[in-house]
């Protein structure tokens, strides 16, 4: 996880499938293999590996819960890796809905969020859904941390940028360590092209404070407890204000720093080229 975390994926994704198929038995080491391969299965694109990664990912989940089967966290990331995944790499709504509707009675925060996801990978209508379920959970529960944080997230997957945005800014004035709060902030900055003075402010805190990153990662039921921050994808966040701001050369400098931690990262090479 920490090295990961630092930017070393390919090394954390080496260490933890080594891990699990030392430690099969081992209910924390099976979870953060389904984390860890989650993040190396987004980050390879579409390859043999990521395929690859996507389905080591499902099954260090399912192994977690059946060794655990009351730990949320694991229910959590079995749910929504199957909710999010392709089918050809082990996705399964309707498993994703079933988990859901377990978690309803244990948290039904979590169980939001799950619902949320599944919605979200439907059609029209069930998007519509979605949209539901969120406004419900703010509904209810408008001051929890997990459920706003599940909201502007929602809402920047979801292309409501604005909306986004207000409730990241209002996570990061009640908490300044938040990172994922931070993180979500400097992404939808990025992508409104907007600001970009003040999404540095939250890449340079999140790529200068990496231990403070790590332990949220790692705090069950976080809102940061999923694997959601990759310093490559910092860096290449910060790449693009410096474009936004016309500075070239920075730029090319943060890409390249992109690439070095994670060299898979398309995106980044992308930038980075058509820059030359």
């Amino acid at each position: 996880m920490a090295a990961a975390e630092r930017g070393q994926l390919d090394s954390a994704y080496d260490l933890i499938s080594r891990a699990a198929k030392a430690e099969p038995d081992s209910a924390p080491v099976q979870f953060w293999l389904g984390e860890i391969a989650a993040v190396k299965a987004r980050s390879s694109g579409f390859s043999v590996g990521a395929f690859l990664a996507a389905r080591r990912s499902r099954a260090g989940f399912a192994q977690a819960v059946r060794l655990d089967p009351a730990n949320l966290d694991y229910l959590q990331g079995l749910a929504e890796f199957l909710a999010q995944a392709p089918g050809i790499t082990g996705g399964d709504r309707d498993s994703a809905r079933a988990i859901a509707a377990r978690l309803e009675a244990l948290d039904p925060v979590r169980a939001a969020v799950v619902e949320s996801d599944v919605l979200r990978a439907g059609g029209a209508r069930e998007r519509r859904g979605a949209d539901s379920v969120i406004a419900r959970l703010l509904g209810r529960y408008p001051a929890d941390r997990l459920a706003r944080s599940a909201a502007a997230n929602y809402w920047a997957l979801t292309g409501r940028l604005e909306q986004a945005e207000a409730l990241f800014v209002e996570l990061v004035a009640l908490d300044s360590t938040d990172a994922s709060a931070r993180f979500g902030l400097a992404r939808v900055l990025v992508e409104e092209r907007r600001d970009p003075r003040l999404a540095q402010r939250q890449l340079r805190f999140l790529l200068g404070h990496a231990a403070l990153v790590v332990a949220q990662a790692a705090t069950p039921g976080a809102p940061g407890r999923r694997f959601w921050f990759s310093p490559g994808g910092a860096w290449l966040a910060l790449g693009q204000t410096w474009r936004q701001l016309g500075e070239a050369d920075s730029a090319r400098a943060c890409y390249r720093e992109a690439l070095r931690l994670a060299p898979d990262l398309a995106p980044a090479r992308a930038a980075l080229d058509s820059l030359r």
